[in-house]
């Protein structure tokens, strides 16, 4: 029975030729592991499609830091949840309208 060095107790040449499968460059179906199963492949494609959307979006809005007393986040969360939404969400809506208003 062959037994394995470890490779910091190799020479050269005995870690070129234990690595060599890994010379070659992968591509199409010659990747290693397994292929994805229907379920993952669809939450794979939702997560790829949500992150694409999300690249898109970023690229068009400013980012902004709101500091905000304890009971009125908290607030926000508890009214974000029952609206089954995000914090985020809300505050974005909110300030919207706030400012439609504000306009008209």
């Amino acid at each position: 029975m062959k037994t394995k060095k470890r490779y910091q107790d190799m020479t050269a040449t005995e870690v070129a030729e234990a690595t060599k499968e890994f010379d070659r460059p992968w591509a199409g179906t010659k990747l290693p592991g397994r292929a994805m199963t229907t379920k993952e492949r669809a939450r794979f494609e939702a997560w790829q499609k949500k992150a694409m959307a999300n690249e898109a979006v970023e690229d068009k809005a400013e980012s902004l830091t709101l500091v905000l007393p304890r009971p009125l986040a908290q607030r926000i969360g508890e009214l974000a949840k029952q609206r089954h939404t995000t914090s985020a969400a809300l505050v974005k809506q909110i300030v919207q309208n706030a400012v439609y208003q504000l306009v008209a």
